[in-house]
């Protein structure tokens, strides 16, 4: 390394491991393969920028045994980040028409999922301590319990449930009635400043949303709510060096 601190601010977080460094590194910290791999892996992750690179190279990092018992949750908590109809499974699975019947949620979900994609969603819910079962008579219940992942996760999983769930959106324009859907867009030209008061202003309304969503006891319908603000348009001048 030419720099004599790179090394230092790289532990500190400071700066990124070079690529042009592992095929000298790993064997310098004494790394077999499967280790040079995972190292690689880890690597490559930092640098990925397009969600589809960072996303396929998690997954192999999930794959690792050994990260799976360092982070025995880690998959869970992708797989519940990253999949739309798990928290649809979630409010379906509570309610008390339910019984526990993965049959019963499979038939009231839209757009259609298999019944293995909801029993696999319920022992993620289980696992990550989201719902609770009921043995007698057969119940699930939600808990309080809040998923608090790593940064990592989030940044893949997430992305990849704004993707899906803005996919729907679009699908339901065609595969929901009118009257049962509100979908909205505006363009609008306004300062820096007023970007960020409606950023503020949609944050204050998702608590609001989801103060009167706390409020039913027995749902009769599961809605998903997306708002997105977006720039699309820079009109300040560009600055010429």
């Amino acid at each position: 390394m030419t720099s004599p601190n790179l090394l230092q601010m790289v532990i500190k977080g400071q700066r990124g491991l070079p690529l042009n460094c592992l095929d000298t590194l790993m064997p310098a910290l004494g790394l077999n393969r499967s280790e040079s791999e995972f190292f690689a892996d880890l690597v490559n992750f930092s640098h990925a920028r397009k969600i589809e690179v960072r996303d396929a190279i998690f997954r192999k990092i999930l794959k690792s045994a050994k990260f799976r018992d360092a982070r025995p949750l880690a998959k869970e908590e992708y797989e519940c980040f990253r999949d739309w109809w798990i928290p649809v499974v979630r409010e379906l699975a509570s309610h008390p028409a339910c019984k526990a019947d993965p049959i019963w949620i499979c038939e009231r979900i839209q757009p259609k999922v298999t019944i293995p994609q909801v029993e696999k969603a319920l022992n993620t819910l289980l696992s990550l301590n989201l719902l609770r079962k009921q043995i007698q008579p057969p119940r699930f219940f939600q808990t309080d319990a809040v998923v608090r992942t790593s940064d990592e996760v989030a940044s893949v999983a997430v992305a990849g449930y704004h993707r899906a769930v803005l996919t729907l959106a679009s699908d339901a324009i065609d595969s929901i009635p009118s009257q049962e859907r509100d979908i909205r867009a505006m363009t609008i030209g306004v300062s820096r400043k007023t970007a960020q008061i409606l950023k503020e202003r949609m944050t204050k309304l998702w608590l609001e949303i989801l103060d009167e969503a706390g409020r039913e006891s027995v749902p009769e319908i599961v809605i998903q709510c997306n708002m997105q603000i977006f720039p699309v348009g820079n009109c300040a001048p560009k600055v010429k060096y």
